[in-house]
């Protein structure tokens, strides 16, 4: 997951993580990267907001509900996260 968000979040990517630290992308691939953090479950448990954003993107404001283990601690989190998609052609671009 983490080096999905290195190529495609945006230059101001921040992900605010529970302790309140904000991370970038290159620091959130890390900490994907790290083996201190395993992913057990994520799901969308609400969506607040759909837009549309011309022909080609979309913002999305939902809540995601998690199930991990962080240095052997088990954590289930809920998080507000907003997304920006992007309409990719066959080429990616």
């Amino acid at each position: 997951m983490g080096s999905f968000f290195v190529g495609n979040a945006t230059t101001d990517f921040l992900f605010i993580r529970p302790s309140a630290n904000p991370i970038d992308a290159k620091g959130f691939q890390n900490m994907w990267s790290s083996g201190d953090l395993v992913l057990e479950s994520a799901e969308i448990t609400k969506g607040h907001k759909l837009e549309l954003l011309g022909t080609n993107a979309a913002k999305c404001v939902s809540t995601l509900g998690y199930k991990f283990t962080y240095k052997a601690t088990q954590n289930k989190d809920l998080s507000t996260v907003t997304s920006i998609f992007k309409k990719l052609t066959k080429n990616g671009k």
